[in-house]
């Protein structure tokens, strides 16, 4: 039997999702109808009741929706997803969360869709901007957690998904009526805001130096001129080369959609290869967000998380240099900034970080490890992964699921039994 390591179809599907959640929902306002058509109906989608403002007797209220998907083995804990951005959907993912989520099918999985994108895109319009912030997000998950009763179950986090994932495991263990999280799983951590505008694309800068030095001159001449290879513009050229820093190079990523060997593409005569990265290139520069994942995302984004968005790039004299859009977060500031060590979490923490994720930089996700005294804490670097770095070990899998679910037993030897070998840290957790 052919694991996705293996597989290049699957491989490329990873690639597709490591970048999609970073970048947030392609699905525009006007698609809403599309996306729900194909992800939002059936038996598997559950609702259920969410006032538009908690805590407001007089709130009105809307159907907020999500995904069970059933597991093939009895008596294993149920996943909780939460994808990144803020705004980022994860519903869409339920046919392969083996592939793109790194997820065992023999699990039971929720995934979710923040309030006012994806399958609960319907009521974004209808939503002000102080009905969204991590806090309300968390009530909704831990809604969702009451709702189905769950007792067993682990809380996955992606990116900003890790922020969401820490809240709402610091929330739900305060509520005596409930049980915590038999584990916290986070994929590219952020430990704290933003605390300087350019900490937003340092990483991604430094990653392109870094991959500069592997090209040969000829390429970096061509990427260095004015006029720019495929009469594509810098700004093209900064988020083709935004999405393939976020992607990394790791086993998961097939080697044609490894950056560097398309970026090597530009020395070739084959004609074929060059129209195909001209393709590749021009798909990454048209991306837009969405209007629905910019309404629900940019409260949460200029309050908790940073001054200023400026993850737009481009490419200038060979250089990736990162816009500040001061229009952004204009009448909002980031009154409420995000501080993971202000959330105690008790639960056993199990981080992987790729040490090529130029999104999330390791010093985000070591901030987090170091201010969770409270929990058992296990800290994995992938090499060579970029943002989800979990796809590097599919062939394994399995195992690393089965000792999360035990609380880290036998942890090392499920990472051993591994292909692609990293590198880990455990912390023993310490009373507050």
């Amino acid at each position: 039997m052919i694991s996705y390591y293996q597989d290049p179809y699957c491989r490329r599907i990873a690639l597709i999702v490591s970048v999609l959640f970073w970048t947030g929902s392609s699905y525009g306002a006007d698609s809403i109808p599309s996306y729900q058509d194909n992800f939002c109906k059936g038996s598997e989608v559950l609702h259920l009741t969410r006032p538009i403002h908690p805590g407001r007797k007089d709130s009105p209220v809307f159907e907020f929706n999500f995904r069970y998907i059933t597991g093939s083995v009895a008596d294993l804990p149920t996943i909780i997803f939460l994808p990144g951005g803020p705004g980022a959907t994860s519903i869409f993912m339920g046919g392969f969360q083996d592939v793109g989520l790194g997820i065992p099918k023999s699990y039971p999985l929720v995934l979710t869709d923040p309030r006012g994108t994806g399958c609960n895109g319907n009521i974004g319009s209808k939503l002000p901007d102080d009905a969204h912030s991590t806090d309300i997000w968390a009530d909704d998950v831990i809604s969702i957690i009451h709702k189905m009763n769950l007792k067993n179950y682990i809380i996955m986090g992606h990116s900003y998904g890790t922020v969401l994932a820490t809240v709402v495991a610091s929330k739900i263990q305060k509520d005596k009526n409930r049980r915590p999280p038999s584990a916290v799983v986070l994929l590219g951590t952020l430990g704290h805001a933003f605390t300087k505008d350019s900490e937003q694309y340092e990483g991604l800068v430094n990653g392109w130096e870094k991959l500069k030095q592997l090209l040969s001159p000829e390429i970096v001449t061509q990427l260095s001129q004015s006029r720019l290879p495929l009469g594509i513009s810098s700004e093209g050229w900064g988020r083709f080369l935004f999405k393939g820093l976020v992607a990394g190079a790791g086993p998961a990523i097939p080697p044609e959609e490894r950056l560097l060997e398309q970026l090597q593409v530009l020395n070739s005569k084959d004609e074929e290869k060059i129209e195909k990265l001209k393709a590749s290139v021009l798909q990454a520069a048209s991306h837009v967000s969405s209007q629905e994942y910019l309404k629900a995302s940019r409260p949460i984004w200029c309050r908790e998380l940073a001054r200023f968005d400026n993850t737009d790039l481009a490419l200038e004299n060979g250089n990736l240099i990162g816009f500040i859009n001061s229009n952004f977060c204009d009448k909002m500031s980031l009154d409420y900034p995000y501080d993971s060590a202000k959330f105690n979490v008790s639960a056993p923490i199990f981080y992987f970080q790729g040490e090529d994720d130029y999104a999330v930089t390791m010093a985000q996700a070591e901030y987090h490890f170091h201010g969770q005294e409270a929990a058992h804490r296990f800290f994995v670097s992938v090499p060579e992964a970029g943002h989800f770095s979990i796809a590097a070990l599919s062939d394994c899998i399995s195992p690393i699921w089965r000792s999360i679910s035990l609380g880290g037993v036998n942890f090392q030897e499920a990472l051993n039994s591994c292909k692609w070998k990293t590198r880990v840290i455990v912390a023993e957790s310490h009373s507050l």
